[in-house]
Formats: C-alpha cells, sequence, structure tokens
C-alpha cells in the first residue's frame, strides 16, 4: 500500500484534538491504539482495544523512571505499554489504529519511539485496509513530515474529522 492509509490529525495545542477523537470513536469498535484524554487535570491513558484506562501524568511524586516533557511528569511505564500496544497493532485486525500523540519526544527518538517508526513503516509498505491516525499538535507537522518522510499522506482538522 502507502501512506494513503495514514491520517495525521492536527491543530494547535489544546484545541480539542483528543477530546474530538474520544467523541469519533464513541460507538465505534474494531479499535486500537491509545488516546490521552485530560481528566480531572491530570492526562490519562485510554487502551482503545480494551477500554481500560491508566494515569499517564504524574503529580507530587517524582520517580527516576518519569518522563519529564516541559512542565509536565509522565509514568515511564506507561510509554512502555503504549510501545507494546503500537507493535500488536501491526498485527490486529483493527480497523483504525489510533496514536494520541506523535510529538516532542518521538521527534528525538523518544516516547514511543522506535516502535511508532516501525508501525509507519508497515503502513507505508503493507496492504492494508485499515487506517492509521496520528495525533500532531499544529506546531510540529512540517517536522513531523520530514523526519518520518511523509508525502501522501492525508492532514486532517477539526472541522474535516468527519472525512475519515
Amino acid at each position: 500500500m502507502s501512506e494513503e492509509n495514514i491520517i495525521l490529525f492536527t491543530g494547535p495545542v489544546r484545541s480539542g484534538k483528543t477530546s474530538a477523537l474520544v467523541q469519533w470513536t464513541e460507538g465505534k469498535s474494531n479499535l486500537s491504539g491509545f488516546l490521552t484524554p485530560v481528566q480531572d487535570g491530570i492526562r490519562q491513558f485510554t487502551d482503545l482495544s480494551t477500554g481500560i484506562f491508566y494515569t499517564l501524568e504524574v503529580t507530587g511524586v517524582d520517580n527516576p523512571d518519569d518522563i519529564l516533557v516541559g512542565k509536565f511528569r509522565f509514568r515511564n511505564e506507561i510509554f512502555q505499554l503504549g510501545k507494546e500496544i503500537i507493535l500488536n497493532a501491526i498485527q490486529s485486525t483493527s480497523h483504525y489504529i489510533i496514536v494520541d500523540e506523535l510529538g516532542k519526544l518521538e521527534m528525538d527518538d523518544k516516547g514511543f519511539e522506535p516502535e511508532l517508526s516501525t508501525l509507519i513503516h508497515h503502513f507505508k509498505s503493507a496492504r492494508t485496509s485499515a487506517k492509521l491516525i496520528l495525533v500532531v499538535r499544529e506546531s510540529i507537522l512540517n517536522s513531523v513530515l520530514e523526519k518520518y518522510q511523509f508525502t501522501k499522506v492525508n492532514i486532517v482538522t477539526i472541522d474535516s474529522l468527519h472525512e475519515i
């Protein structure tokens, strides 16, 4: 196949991208991947294939394994879970695979890397009818296009989410 089944879902920081995807996924089955909604002011992690929520953002307790991104502190073990979910998605029969989000960590080959690159490569080279939806903040969209050498991906915003 090619990049035609890869969708970059983009918008400004805190513009409601994740919230829009949470609504978009409601009632849909055959999903895998994860979303990272904010609930009660804390970033969560939702495994879309199981519906299980995990706390991603750490407050108060310092752990040397935590991952620091700006003023935020995230649980490293949840990133490891995300990597497992990404690798499992390659073998899944899901119609939609969502990764929320491809961000600054991944641009520095951290976070969900290198597993995310493996998944992207799979979509670039495999014959699949599944859609890979990558959440990307608008401010790094051009860097993402360059790093992952995307040329024919679909770029979607909240206003055009219904077209997926």
